[in-house]
């Protein structure tokens, strides 16, 4: 079941990730995201694969359930791909019939599917090593200063939270309207994209209502536990950076510094 997890789904292990503070991990997120999006250069992405490896390896998840984490935005970087390979002009380097590949199209679409797929990475490896609770509080202690010129950090927090879980869960619920469907005789993976995108469009009604209906069970869920937006709260678990989280967000700082420096040519 672990293996089949879908991008948002918290799997516990006692890693050295998992016992990272969820702060360290939102800040090392927000510091590597910025970091990849400055990297213009495709060598030296292809080189941050091997820190995403070893990332992997420190978050003790199986290599299949980090790579079904990432498969919702497998279609979008080969869209991305596609479209920088056919309509960025420059130096032809390939075609074949009306077809045509520019070496500034084929570069330009390795480097962003490269950066759309780390970034997915790294947001998914949060996820994949912090549990709901820890996460909504990692993300309130970073939002509470922001509090004192009106910003809503508990409904900010919460509604981040919310909206990552229930990626996996609107996930499996389409999995299982759709195989309900293919098993009354549904056809989805016949005829061309267009009769497939149609088929498809049969599923929106089902899926809404489902979302809808989980919505609802969440909220009375809350309801119930007496959860109060904006109350105090005790916490079984007190936050607290170890020499481990300084270490971290020491190394990602001054790598953020390198690249921002080489960027600006410091």
């Amino acid at each position: 079941m672990i293996d089949s997890l879908a991008f948002g789904r918290f799997v516990p292990r006692n890693s050295f990730l998992h016992r990272l503070d969820p702060r360290t991990k939102i800040f090392a997120s927000f510091v590597l995201i910025t970091t990849i999006m400055l990297i213009n250069k495709m060598q030296v992405l292809f080189a941050f694969g091997l820190l995403t490896v070893m990332m992997i390896f420190l978050s003790g998840v199986s290599l299949k359930a980090f790579l079904n984490s990432v498969k919702l935005v497998l279609f979008l970087i080969i869209f991305t791909i596609i479209a920088h390979f056919l309509f960025t002009p420059g130096q032809l380097m390939f075609k074949w019939g009306f077809l045509q590949v520019s070496r500034e199209g084929f570069n330009q679409g390795i480097t962003m599917s490269l950066k759309l797929f780390y970034i997915v990475s790294v947001t998914s490896l949060v996820t994949l090593t912090t549990s709901p609770m820890a996460l909504t509080d990692g993300l309130l202690a970073i939002f509470r200063p922001f509090k004192r010129i009106g910003l809503p950090a508990d409904e900010l927090a919460l509604m981040m939270v919310i909206a990552l879980r229930f990626i996996p869960t609107i996930w499996e619920e389409t999995d299982k309207i759709k195989k309900a469907q293919m098993s009354r005789g549904a056809q989805f993976d016949t005829g061309n994209i267009i009769t497939r995108i149609g088929h498809m469009t049969a599923l929106m009604v089902p899926i809404l209502l489902s979302a809808f209906r989980r919505a609802d069970e969440l909220a009375l869920a809350m309801e119930s536990r007496a959860y109060r937006v904006g109350i105090p709260r005790t916490r079984m678990k007190i936050m607290k950076f170890s020499p481990w989280d300084y270490l971290v967000m020491v190394l990602l700082t001054a790598v953020l510094v390198v690249v921002v420096g080489y960027r600006m040519n410091w």
